[in-house]
C-alpha cells in the first residue's frame, strides 16, 4: 500500500475539511456551454429595461415635437439597448458573431429612423423580454446541474502504517483504506472493511431512504456517511468511479445529437441566411422602381426580425440537457441525447425475469425426493454448487452446512450456462440443473406438480429428485407495468428460462402480451434479435435486464436498461440507461420525463417555424407593422423558454421515494 502513496504533506487525526468544495466543472456540447454561460438572469438588465419603459411612458407627456421628441425617444431606446451592444462589442473583440443580437440592433435602429421611435423602443424591450424569459429557462437548469455537480472532496483521511494522514483523493490508488467519517461525502468506489453505518444514496439514486452498509457491503461514490465512521478498501481511481461516470456521461461534450437538434441545425442554416436576403431584396429591389423607400423598408425590417432562430438553438438542446438532469435528479442516469429520445418512441419492452420482474432472492418452496432422503438430496445438490455464484446455488447451500474440502478429496465442477452445474466429488458424477440438462444426457425426471423453478439432481446417471424454489415477484410489479402502459408502451414481453407452465402463470398474473420459456442467454438474445427485426421502423425497443448477465441482450437491444446499480459500476459500461434503485416504477417515471421533453421539443419546433413562416409572408406583402412582428419574435421564445422550464419539476419531493 505505501507504494501507492506519495509522501504525505500534513498529518491529521480528524475529519477532512468539508467547508470548501471546489465544484466540478461541467463538460458540455459547445452550444450547451455557450447557452449556460451566456444567459445569466441580472438586475442590471431588469432594471434597465424597467427604465426605458418608464421613460418611453413618461416621454409621451413631454410638450416637445419634431426632431427634440425624437431625440427623446432615443435614451429609452438606448437604455433598452445598452447591454446588447456591450456584448455585442465584447463578443466582436473575440470575433465570437452573435447573429441575434447583431439583427435586433439592425431592425430596431432602422425602425427608429424610419421614423418609428415608439415602436423601436418596443422592439428592443420585447428582445429583452424574450432574452429574461430564456435566463429564467437557463437559471433553473444550471441550478438543476449545481444539485448534481456540487459534489467534490478536496482533502479524504487515509489510514497508512496505523497512521491516519490527510491527502488528495487524486493521490489515492486501489487498495488504500478510506476513513469516512459522519457526514462526509464518499469519493471512491470501495468496499467497507470495518464499521456499521448508514449512508444517504440520494445524489446518484434520487432515493432518500438511507441504505445500511457493513463489512462487505461495496459503496459507489457520490454517497454521504451518515451515522458511524467506516473504513473504506479504495476498488477504482477517483476519475474513473460511479459518480465520475455519471458526470462524465450526462455532461459529455463529443455526445451524438439528438434527431431534432440536427433538424433544427439544418434548418436554420437554410432559413436564416433566406430570410436575411429576401429582407435585403424587400428593403433594395422594389423601391427602386416605385420610390416608396419608407414602406419597403420596414417590410425588410419586419422580415429580418423573424430571421432569428434563437427560440429553437436554445430551446431544443436545453430541453434535453434539462431532461438528462431532471432524469439523473431521479436516479435515472441516461446514456445522451440520443438515448432521452428514443425513449420516448418506445412501444415494446422487453423485460427479464429473475432479478428484475422478481427481486432474484430465491426460497425452497419442497423438497422431493426420489428413492433417497431428502437429506441425501440436498447435500449432494450442496455439494455440487459449492463454488457457484448464482443465486439459487446460494439458496441451496444455506439448507446443508458444508465441510471444507479434505486433502484427499477430488471435486471439479464445470458450469454449464444457461442449464446448470456438473460435477465430480470423488467417484460420483452430480448433475444439478434445470429439465434440459438431464435431458441432454438422457436421463429421466419427473414433472413438478407445483408451480416454481425445479432444480433436478441426479448422481452417476440415477435420478435422485428435485428441489422446487420460487422468486418472489417485486412489490409494485403489476402497478409499474400498467403505468407504462398509461405511458404509451404497447407490447410487453417477458423473457425466462422458467418452464412454460411457471412462466405463463407469472405472465398472466402480470398482463404480459407475450412470453417466452425454457430460454438460456443466448436464446434471450436470439428473441430480442428477433423482436427486434419485426418492429416498426419508427418503433423503439427497450430490455430491461441486468447489466452484467443480460449485457448481450442489452446491447441487441434500441435502448438497454439496467436496473439495481448502486453496488456496481458495471451497468455504466454495459447499458444505455442505468437505474440506481431495484424498484420498477421508475420505468414510467423514465418513460415520463422522456415523453414530456420531446413533446416539448417538437411544440417549440413547430410553433417557431409555423410564427416565423406565417408572418414572413404577411410581412412581405405589409400586412403587420414592425411591433407585431418583433411581439411574434419575443412570444415565440417566450412560449418556447416557459415550455422548456417545465422539464425542471421544483418540488425536490416529487422525485425521492
Amino acid at each position: 500500500m505505501a507504494n501507492h502513496l506519495p509522501p504525505p504533506k500534513s498529518k491529521h487525526l480528524g475529519p477532512s475539511s468539508t467547508k470548501h468544495k471546489p465544484k466540478r466543472e461541467p463538460i458540455l456540447s459547445a452550444h450547451e456551454r455557450d447557452i449556460l454561460s451566456e444567459h445569466h438572469l441580472s438586475i442590471r438588465s431588469i432594471v434597465a429595461c424597467v427604465a426605458a419603459l418608464v421613460l418611453l411612458i413618461g416621454f409621451k407627456y413631454l410638450p416637445f415635437e419634431g426632431i427634440v421628441r425624437s431625440l427623446l425617444y432615443l435614451i429609452p431606446l438606448l437604455c433598452a439597448s445598452i447591454g446588447v451592444i456591450a456584448r455585442l462589442i465584447i463578443k466582436l473583440s473575440e470575433r465570437d458573431y452573435y447573429e441575434e443580437d447583431i439583427i435586433i440592433l439592425i431592425a430596431a435602429f432602422a425602425t427608429y429612423f424610419l421614423g418609428h421611435p415608439v415602436a423601436a423602443t418596443v422592439v428592443m424591450l420585447l428582445y429583452r423580454l424574450g432574452e429574461m424569459t430564456c435566463d429564467f429557462a437557463v437559471t433553473r437548469c444550471r441550478n438543476k446541474m449545481s444539485e448534481i455537480l456540487d459534489f467534490n472532496v478536496r482533502k479524504v483521511n487515509v489510514l497508512k502504517n496505523g497512521r491516519v494522514y490527510t491527502v488528495r483523493p487524486e493521490q489515492l490508488r486501489p487498495g488504500n483504506i478510506l476513513i469516512v467519517s459522519p457526514g462526509e461525502m464518499i469519493p471512491f468506489d470501495g468496499e467497507v472493511v470495518e464499521g456499521v453505518s448508514e449512508i444517504d444514496t440520494s445524489l446518484i439514486s434520487g432515493s432518500d431512504k438511507p441504505v445500511t452498509v457493513s463489512v462487505g457491503s461495496t459503496i459507489l461514490s457520490g454517497c454521504m456517511n451518515l451515522s458511524h465512521d467506516l473504513k473504506l478498501r479504495i476498488r477504482r481511481e477517483y476519475d474513473k468511479s460511479a459518480y465520475a461516470i455519471i458526470v462524465d456521461k450526462l455532461m459529455d461534450k463529443n455526445r451524438k445529437k439528438s434527431k431534432p437538434e440536427i433538424f433544427v441545425s439544418r434548418f436554420t442554416r437554410i432559413y436564416t441566411p433566406a430570410a436575411i436576403i429576401l429582407a435585403f431584396i424587400l428593403s433594395v429591389i422594389p423601391p427602386l422602381f416605385n420610390g416608396e423607400w419608407t414602406e419597403w423598408i420596414s417590410r425588410g425590417v419586419v422580415v429580418l426580425l423573424l430571421s432569428c432562430p434563437c427560440a429553437m438553438n436554445i430551446s431544443v438542446p436545453l430541453t434535453f440537457l434539462s431532461g438528462l438532469l431532471q432524469a439523473s435528479f431521479s436516479g435515472i442516469h441516461i446514456k445522451d441525447d440520443n438515448v432521452f429520445e428514443a425513449i420516448s418512441r418506445s412501444e415494446t419492452m422487453v423485460f427479464d425475469k429473475t432479478g428484475t420482474i422478481t427481486d432474484g432472492r430465491f426460497a425452497v418452496a419442497g423438497v422431493f425426493p426420489d428413492g433417497v432422503t431428502e437429506g441425501e438430496l440436498i447435500q449432494a445438490a450442496a455439494e455440487a454448487e459449492r463454488n457457484s455464484k448464482h443465486p439459487v446455488a446460494k439458496t441451496i447451500r444455506q439448507l446443508y452446512p458444508l465441510k471444507p474440502l479434505g486433502d484427499n478429496d477430488m471435486f471439479e465442477a464445470e458450469e454449464i450456462h444457461g442449464k446448470g452445474i456438473s460435477a465430480f466429488l470423488n467417484k460420483h458424477h452430480i448433475y444439478v440443473g434445470n429439465a434440459s440438462l438431464l435431458e441432454e444426457h438422457g436421463i429421466h425426471y419427473k414433472v413438478p406438480a407445483r408451480s416454481g423453478a425445479a432444480i433436478h439432481v441426479a448422481v452417476d446417471g440415477i435420478y435422485w429428485g428435485y428441489i422446487l424454489v420460487v422468486d418472489k415477484v417485486k412489490n409494485g410489479a403489476f402497478d409499474a407495468l400498467e403505468a407504462m402502459r398509461r405511458e404509451g408502451v404497447r407490447n410487453m414481453v417477458l423473457l425466462t428460462g422458467d418452464v412454460r407452465s411457471v412462466s405463463r402463470t407469472l405472465a398472466s398474473s402480470l398482463n404480459f402480451d407475450m412470453v417466452k420459456s425454457e430460454l438460456v442467454p443466448e436464446s434471450k438474445v436470439s428473441a430480442v434479435e428477433y423482436l427486434m427485426a419485426t418492429k416498426g421502423d419508427r418503433c423503439t425497443l427497450g430490455f430491461v435486464g441486468d447489466a452484467e448477465n443480460d449485457r448481450e441482450a442489452l446491447s441487441r437491444a434500441d435502448v438497454g436498461i439496467a436496473l439495481g446499480a448502486l453496488t456496481s459500476r458495471k451497468p455504466f459500461d454495459n447499458a444505455d440507461v442505468v437505474i440506481m434503485s431495484e424498484d420498477l416504477g421508475k420505468l414510467p417515471e423514465m418513460l415520463k420525463i422522456s415523453r414530456t421533453g420531446n413533446h416539448i421539443v417538437t411544440m417549440n419546433i413547430l410553433v417557431s417555424i409555423v410564427a416565423k413562416l406565417s408572418l414572413i409572408v404577411l410581412g412581405g406583402f405589409g400586412l403587420i407593422p414592425i411591433w407585431l412582428a418583433a411581439a411574434v419574435e419575443s412570444g415565440t421564445m417566450v412560449f418556447s423558454m416557459l415550455n422548456t422550464s417545465r422539464v425542471i419539476k421544483n418540488d425536490k419531493k416529487e422525485n425521492k421515494e
